[in-house]
C-alpha cells in the first residue's frame, strides 16, 4: 500500500495487559504514527515530512546498504536535519521532490562515487551548495562524516560499533543523536581501536565512549584500547544476547524518559536509518524488533520510559500490526494431550514465557477439519496448566487442537473406549475365565482330547499363552493319543 505518513492515532486506553519488567500490567502507549511508503525512498521522504522548510541541513547516503549511513543519522540530527536515501545511480522522484520543498542551505552526500554517482551528486548539485563526505573504505568514511560534524563543536559521546553489520549501530544512532553523540564505525573483529580512531576520539574531546554490542560484534582488544585513552566518563560495552537486548539496554542507558519510542524491524536497515536521524533529533529512543512482535523486556521498557507515542517505521510489512499494540514476543507453550479411563480427557499447557499466555482448545467430534467445540484457557507467567474435558465420551473419535495466537500448536487424535463389550473376546468381563498362563504342557494330559478341551477354554480370552498349538491351526497337542 502507498501510504505517505499516516497517523493512526489510535487512542487506546488499554493497548493490552501486558506485564512490564517490574511487573506491573500497565500500557503507556496512547497513539501511534506509522511512516511509510511504496519503497525505502519514499519512507525516508515521508519521515522528512517532520521538517519545515529552509533546513540548515540535508544528509544524503545510498540505501542500498547501510554503512554510510549509519554515521550520517547521527550527525544529521546535530544539525536537526532530515537524512534522506537515494538509489546509486539516479535520484528517486520521491526525493528530488521533497528537496525541492525542503529548500536545504547545504546538502552533505556521504559516500564515494560507488556509492553516489557524480550525475546524482550533480543534480543534488542543482539544489544548492552540495559537498562529499568520503573515504577509501566505510570507517574511513565514518571517521570524515563525524570529523565535519563534531570535529569543531565536539561531541558528548561516541558510540563504537562494528561496520560490519547494523543492529548494534541503529539504535546507538539514535541514542547519539538525542545527546550531541556521534557514531564511529570501526572493524569489529580488529586487536585494537585504530590510531586514526583513538585520535578522532580525543579530538571531539567526549566525555565517554559507549561500545555497542557484544564482543563478538566488537572485540575486547577494540575496547581496551579505547579505555586506555583515559576520558573523564570512562568506557562501557552495551550488547545482549542479541541484537535486540542490545538495541534495549543502548536506549535504556541512554534515556531516563520519553514521549515518544520509536520502533524499527531489526531484519533490515533501510527505514531505521532515516527513522533513527529523526529519532535523535527529536531526543527519542530508537528499538529495533522482530517485526511481527515486541520483545518483552522492550515493552518493559517503553513503559518504564513513559512513552505514550509509539512512531513505527516502514510498512506493515516490515513491522505488523501486532507491534502497534504492542504484543510481546512469546514462545510457544508446550502441550500434551492424553485420555485416561476415568479422568478423561486432560490437556495439559506450559508457559515458558515471563508473562500470561491464552490459549484456546477445540475439539472435532465429527472429524471434518472444523471444531464443534472451544474453550479459553490461560497459564502465568512459567506456569503449568492442566485442563480435564469429559465431553468426548464412550466409543467416540474425535481430533482435539490446541491454538496459540492464532496458530495450531497440537492436533491430536483421541480414541475413547474404556467400556468394552461383554463375550470370550474380552477377559476382563465376568465369566471369562482367569488367565492361566503358561502354565500346562501336553504331556500334563492323558490324551488329545482333554489338551484340546483346555485349549478351548482359554484360546478365546488369552490365544495360545501355554504355547500347546505348535503350528497355529488351532489343534492343541497333535502327538497325543487320540488325535485324529
Amino acid at each position: 500500500m502507498r501510504t505517505a505518513l499516516s497517523t493512526l492515532l489510535v487512542c487506546l486506553a488499554v493497548i493490552a495487559s501486558v506485564l512490564a519488567v517490574d511487573g506491573s500490567a500497565t500500557a503507556s502507549i496512547t497513539s501511534v504514527s506509522r511512516y511509510s511508503g511504496a519503497d525505502r525512498y519514499e519512507v525516508a521522504v515521508n519521515i522528512a515530512h517532520e521538517y519545515a522548510p529552509d533546513v540548515d541541513v540535508v544528509y544524503i547516503a545510498k540505501g542500498t546498504d547501510y554503512p554510510d549511513a549509519l554515521s550520517a543519522a547521527p550527525a544529521a540530527a546535530a544539525s536537526h536535519g532530515p537524512l534522506l536515501l537515494t538509489r546509486p545511480d539516479s535520484l528517486p522522484q520521491s526525493v528530488r521532490a521533497e528537496l525541492e520543498r525542503l529548500t536545504p542551505k547545504k546538502i552533505v552526500v556521504v559516500g564515494g562515487t560507488a556509492s553516489v554517482s557524480d550525475a546524482v551528486f550533480a543534480e543534488l548539485s542543482t539544489f544548492g551548495e552540495t559537498i562529499r563526505l568520503s573515504g577509501a573504505d566505510r570507517y574511513e568514511a565514518s571517521r570524515m562524516v563525524v570529523d565535519y560534524a563534531f570535529g569543531t563543536t565536539g561531541a558528548s559521546r561516541v558510540y563504537v560499533a562494528t561496520g560490519a553489520n547494523y543492529p548494534d549501530a541503529l539504535s546507538a544512532s539514535a541514542a547519539a543523536g538525542a545527546h550531541n553523540g556521534a557514531v564511529l564505525l570501526v572493524n569489529g573483529k580488529a586487536d585494537t581501536a585504530p590510531i586514526e580512531v583513538q585520535e578522532l576520539i580525543v579530538k571531539l574531546g567526549a566525555h565517554d565512549v559507549v561500545i555497542a554490542g557484544g564482543p563478538n560484534s566488537v572485540t575486547t582488544g577494540i575496547e581496551d584500547s579505547v579505555a586506555a585513552l583515559g576520558l573523564p566518563g570512562g568506557s562501557q560495552r552495551l550488547g545482549g544476547a542479541d541484537r535486540y537486548e542490545a538495541s534495549r539496554n543502548i536506549n535504556v542507558e541512554a534515556f531516563t524518559s520519553a514521549t515518544t519510542a520509536f520502533v524499527a524491524t531489526g531484519l533490515n536497515f533501510p527505514d531505521a536509518l532515516a527513522g533513527a536521524a529523526l529519532a535523535g533529533n527529536q531526543g527519542s529512543p530508537l528499538f529495533i524488533v522482530p517485526g511481527t512482535c515486541v520483545p518483552f523486556s522492550i515493552v518493559g521498557s517503553i513503559n518504564a520510559l513513559g512513552a505514550d507515542r509509539l512512531a513505527i517505521l516502514g510498512g506493515p510489512n516490515s513491522v505488523s500490526p501486532a507491534v502497534e499494540t504492542m504484543t510481546p514476543c512469546a514462545s510457544t507453550p508446550s502441550v500434551s494431550v492424553q485420555h485416561s479411563c476415568g479422568s478423561g480427557l486432560s490437556i495439559s499447557v506450559t508457559n515458558p514465557n515471563p508473562f500470561e499466555v491464552g490459549w484456546t482448545y477445540g475439539i472435532d467430534y465429527n472429524l471434518d477439519g472444523t471444531d464443534d467445540a472451544r474453550t479459553e484457557g490461560m497459564t502465568g507467567a512459567y506456569d503449568s496448566v492442566t485442563v480435564t474435558d469429559t465431553s468426548v465420551g464412550e466409543d467416540t473419535t474425535a481430533d482435539v487442537r490446541v491454538y496459540f495466537r492464532g496458530a495450531t500448536i497440537t492436533n491430536q487424535r483421541v480414541h475413547v473406549d474404556c467400556v468394552p463389550p461383554p463375550g470370550p473376546s474380552n477377559p476382563g468381563n465376568p465369566g471369562n475365565p482367569g488367565n492361566p498362563g503358561n502354565s500346562v504342557n501336553c504331556s500334563d494330559f492323558a490324551t488329545w482330547r482333554a489338551a484340546q478341551n483346555w485349549f478351548d477354554t482359554y484360546y478365546p480370552a488369552y490365544g495360545d499363552v501355554a504355547g500347546l498349538d505348535s503350528d497355529g491351526d488351532r489343534i492343541a497337542c497333535e502327538s497325543l493319543p487320540g488325535h485324529p
